[in-house]
């Protein structure tokens, strides 16, 4: 009945087994099998659109946390910036939260922009001044730096709010970090809070 495609996004995206249930449930019910289905049916329903409610007021929340995080470290204002500017400023904000780095020569960085380390954790990563989505090539970048400055992790950290679908699937798959610049603001935040209970 569901092919592989359909499987995968029913495990990503769970509440809809609920609206089909539900529409199972009242097509059961049309087609006379008895008033239980009916009810069913109807639970999956209002179950569905309660968790699809939740999901987008957890998601409008997390935009506005992202909107206050953005203004408080300064990152609203990069379009006066050029690239290498922008990684100086990606560099201080690491800083800021307890990173030592180091930011790479302009040509020939072997695909990391920053070298950033915390805890004995060591970071490649590529910085992409862009209005754009930030293309898979820069998860490439960012892994080739991770392998030539022996790095634990690789990061992608962009200007913008957003990565093509290859980028983000390639990440996914070779294990590279996305920051939104609303997530990195996020990120930050979530840093600096955790530095104070310390």
């Amino acid at each position: 009945m569901f092919t592989k495609k359909d499987l995968k996004f029913l495990k990503k995206n769970p509440e809809y087994l609920a609206l089909v249930g539900g529409i199972i449930g009242l097509l059961l019910g049309y087609l006379k099998y008895g008033v239980v289905y009916y009810i069913l049916g109807a639970l999956g329903i209002v179950l569905f659109v309660v968790i699809k409610i939740r999901i987008l007021y957890f998601f409008y929340v997390r935009e506005q946390q992202k909107k206050k995080a953005i203004i408080k470290y300064k990152l609203n204002n990069l379009n006066k910036m050029d690239g290498y500017q922008f990684e100086e400023f990606i560099a201080q904000c690491l800083n800021s939260i307890g990173y030592k780095t180091e930011v790479t020569k302009k040509s020939g960085d072997y695909g990391a922009d920053i070298i950033a380390q915390k805890q004995g954790t060591k970071i490649a990563i590529q910085v992409k001044h862009f209005s754009n989505k930030v293309e898979y090539k820069a998860v490439q970048q960012a892994l080739s730096g991770k392998s030539f400055y022996v790095c634990n992790e690789a990061w992608v950290v962009t200007s913008n709010q957003d990565f093509t679908r290859q980028a983000k699937l390639g990440a996914t798959k070779l294990g590279v970090k996305l920051f939104s610049i609303g997530e990195f603001a996020l990120f930050l935040e979530h840093n600096q809070k955790k530095s104070k209970l310390i």
